[in-house]
């Protein structure tokens, strides 16, 4: 609960609050006399400083208790002892030992830093299409329940798109799969630039794609499946790929079941397929397909 109050302040809070510690800890120290050792509670500060602050923060609160430790133990009435040097030779010890944990600590966050950002990372590429950067399956299933959820609860529509890449088995076979996964990764890159950051984009199939338009009604649905289509058209039109798309549709309330609205969708483009392909069509749910 401390950490997580002293996390609320900025570096320089932090760095002021634990400096003054230290002058505390050394009225204290002198306070006690030469008999009770103080050096532990010394490490407080330091190791606050040093894991929510960082190495030279840790340096500078080293610096700082070592030097009080010896001016409290001097003003304390230490007895002064034969060999000058050895208050001075205590101070470089101690000194050491503060910044030896000090140094730790900064290296042990940064470290548990780098692993947490690392394990995020790794969270989200689990959640990609390695080969198009879209949502993948698994992704789409939880995105999607959500979001039907959410339009479940504010009783508003949202619209499913199922596209499929029409002739894309044809540049598999005839240009050889590196052609077809380029293919891929821009029909990926072609849909995420025309989409809201709401709208979830994913690859559920090895040529085909879903688009989760939220509080889309049929007449935002159609117009954003025919501007899908034709963006992808003209980027495949840019070099002449043989790749065409056919796209289906469905606009639903939120309290349909997914399986049932992918199937209500995948249905609607299989009816473009079976049409001639290269187009697309709309229907709102019906409860099934």
């Amino acid at each position: 609960m401390v950490l997580a109050r002293l996390e609320r302040l900025s570096p320089s809070q932090r760095v002021m609050l634990c400096g003054a510690l230290v002058p505390a800890l050394g009225a204290l120290d002198y306070l006690t006399g030469t008999e009770y050792s103080f050096a532990a509670f010394y490490l407080i500060p330091i190791a606050i400083g040093a894991w929510s602050v960082g190495r030279r923060a840790g340096w500078m609160l080293s610096l700082a208790a070592a030097v009080s430790w010896l001016l409290a133990n001097g003003f304390a009435g230490q007895p002064v002892p034969a060999v000058a040097i050895i208050p001075w030779w205590n101070a470089v010890v101690r000194f050491a030992l503060f910044l030896a944990v000090a140094l730790s600590l900064s290296s042990l966050r940064t470290t548990m830093d780098a692993l947490r950002e690392s394990l995020s990372r790794e969270r989200e590429l689990a959640r990609l299409d390695p080969l198009t950067g879209v949502a993948n399956p698994r992704a789409f299933r939880e995105l999607a329940a959500k979001e039907l959820a959410r339009s479940a609860r504010f009783e508003r529509p949202l619209a499913l798109l199922y596209v499929d890449a029409d002739g894309f088995k044809q540049v598999n076979d005839t240009q050889g799969h590196a052609a077809g996964d380029e293919v891929l990764r821009r029909v990926g890159m072609a849909l995420r630039s025309q989409v809201r950051m709401v709208d979830v984009v994913a690859r559920i199939g090895g040529d085909e794609f879903a688009v989760l338009l939220s509080e889309t009604g049929e007449d935002g649905a159609v117009s954003a499946a025919h501007k899908l289509h034709e963006v992808l058209t003209a980027e495949m039109a840019r070099d002449a790929t043989p790749v065409t798309f056919s796209v289906g549709a469905v606009v639903a309330p939120g309290t349909v079941e997914l399986d049932e609205l992918v199937r209500a969708a995948d249905h609607v483009m299989y009816e473009v397929k079976r049409a001639g392909k290269n187009h697309v069509r709309m229907r709102p749910f019906a409860g099934g397909a």
